[in-house]
């Protein structure tokens, strides 16, 4: 299915270019058509350049001849604007307008993935992850404090409601400045205690600041690194999945612990999470593991990663799916 979005997307930029140059061929007829002078400026502009190869051979003064070649396009283009105006139209009017000025609508900035492509890989892993529908579903606007109880299960300790709304106002909190401050997050605690619902929630916030996220448990991810890591995928496609799980704006890691325990995925594992502490990448880890869990599973180099760089939050209470919202 990855190969088709891949082929999809590639096809989609090359309409959107030939729909932006076609646009712009039109206008320029129409302008043609309201004013030939346009048209003669054009056709000067474009024979300037051999004209001013054939002056530069023959001239004495190399330097004058290029100053007089470049008066000569600088006039014309004046000229070319001046006409425009006349018509009740901006100097640019007949240029191609593409949809993405930075790539000028190939999905690519000196060889690396666009913004807007990635946002639109995306959309498209949403799709087909079904993450949207979810969206719709577990976001800030139907997020109810309601549903947590608020009678203390430890004497010592917040009810869930009060623990709940601290969280959430952390991640707000962090939300609002994600831009300047990396957000990581390290979410534990039992089954169905809101968990994957606020990562939901956040997740639908970068999305609304059209910002790449990728959502993904600890099992897809290593699954995918050791695909590629071995040589059994070697594709485009799988290729840029680990671009995006490196590079995207926020990457959500679900369930770790449920990954295989190998050295070799816990050293995929250890990449990732490195290269995006190393790039001030974002990223919000959510488990069923107790700190203590954590360091026993995992070696010193990600254990301490985890726990010393992440902000630690722990989910309480009980599992709230019994209310129909975790």
């Amino acid at each position: 299915m990855l190969e088709n979005i891949y082929e999809k997307l590639a096809l989609e930029y090359e309409k959107k270019r030939d729909t932006a140059q076609h646009q712009a061929e039109n206008r320029l007829k129409k302008v043609y058509a309201l004013s030939p002078e346009i048209e003669a400026v054009d056709n000067a502009l474009s024979t300037s350049g051999i004209r001013y190869m054939k002056e530069y051979r023959l001239a004495k003064d190399k330097k004058q001849a290029l100053e007089n070649y470049k008066k000569e396009i600088s006039d014309l283009n004046q000229k070319r604007a001046d006409l425009l105006s006349q018509l009740g139209l901006p100097a640019d009017h007949t240029e191609v307008k593409y949809e993405c000025p930075l790539c000028s609508d190939t999905g690519f900035t000196d060889g690396v993935s666009c913004k807007c492509r990635n946002k639109k890989l995306t959309d498209y892993y949403y799709d087909i992850s079904n993450l949207k529908n979810t969206l719709k579903q577990q976001s800030f606007k139907t997020f109810d404090i309601n549903i947590f109880s608020n009678e203390k299960t430890d004497p010592d300790s917040p009810t869930p409601r009060e623990n709940m709304e601290k969280i959430r106002y952390k991640v707000i909190e962090a939300i609002g400045v994600a831009d300047r401050v990396p957000m990581n997050f390290l979410f534990y605690g039992n089954s169905g205690t809101g968990k994957t619902f606020l990562c939901s929630c956040i997740a639908g916030e970068f999305i609304n600041m059209e910002k790449s996220v990728v959502y993904l448990s600890a099992y897809d991810i290593t699954e995918i690194m050791l695909s590629y890591r071995f040589n059994k995928d070697e594709t485009d496609y799988s290729q840029t999945q680990i671009r995006l799980m490196k590079e995207c704006d926020l990457l959500i890691i679900d369930d770790l612990g449920t990954e295989s325990t190998n050295s070799a995925a816990n050293s995929e594992l250890f990449n990732i999470i490195n290269s995006r502490l190393n790039s001030e990448k974002s990223t919000i880890i959510s488990t069923n593991l107790s700190a203590g869990d954590i360091m026993k599973r995992y070696s010193e180099r990600i254990a301490s990663r985890i726990l010393g760089l992440y902000k630690a939050h722990k989910f309480i209470g009980n599992d709230i799916r019994l209310h129909g919202r975790a």
